[in-house]
């Protein structure tokens, strides 16, 4: 067992998503994606502030953790980033296809749309219904 696979047993660690085989989880404004059945740990990236949110492909074949001012995708044993402000939540909306709502208190709150194959973001719509309203933690969008 590697020292990073201790990180877990901190009381600061967030665990983002889990699937079967891969967790992501953060540290101290710092994401990893941890790999369950062979115990390796894949550091993915700095985010100012800690991650937000995070998601596992259902096939298990990539990976997206947000926070700050960017998006990182792992996928083929690979790290990419992408410039993404205040990202706040995400989910799967089909194959290689993963929406993302940014802060949704923010003026410019918005759902984008980020494609996993070509790493492409596009707005989807802009997401104002939380402008000017109290803090929750359960948003519908």
């Amino acid at each position: 067992m590697t020292d990073l696979w201790k990180l877990q047993r901190d009381t600061a660690f967030v665990k983002h998503a889990e699937s079967k085989s891969l967790l992501v989880g953060s540290l101290y404004e710092n994401g990893y994606l941890f790999h369950l059945a062979t115990k390796e740990v894949t550091y993915i990236n700095w985010f100012y502030g800690n991650p937000t949110c995070a998601m596992i492909s259902d096939d298990e074949q990539w990976a997206v953790i947000g926070g700050g001012e960017l998006l990182t995708v792992w996928k083929n044993q690979a790290i990419f980033d992408i410039a993404l402000a205040w990202p706040y939540d995400m989910r799967q909306s089909g194959p290689g296809i993963v929406h993302v709502l940014t802060d949704p208190w923010m003026e410019d709150a918005a759902v984008w749309e980020l494609h996993i194959a070509t790493l492409d973001v596009q707005k989807v719509r802009d997401f104002r219904e939380y402008i000017g309203k109290a803090y929750t933690e359960l948003i519908i969008w």
